[in-house]
C-alpha cells in the first residue's frame, strides 16, 4: 500500500494497520512517506524513551 497522505480516505487503511501491529506485536503504528520521516520519529521516541528512564 502507498501511503501519499492521510488526508486522503482510504477503506483498506484501518485493515492494513490491523495487519502491520499484529505482525509486528504493537499496538499502534505510524507509517511514513520518506525514511527521512521514519527516522526523525524513531529519534523523537528515543529521547523521550531516554527522559522517562
Amino acid at each position: 500500500m502507498t501511503l501519499v497522505s492521510r488526508a486522503f480516505h482510504s477503506d483498506n487503511l484501518g485493515e492494513w494497520y490491523e495487519k502491520i501491529c499484529k505482525l509486528a506485536g504493537k499496538d499502534k503504528a505510524l507509517p511514513m512517506n520518506t525514511g527521512a520521516e521514519a527516522v526523525e520519529t524513531a529519534l523523537k521516541a528515543a529521547r523521550r524513551w531516554g527522559i522517562r528512564c
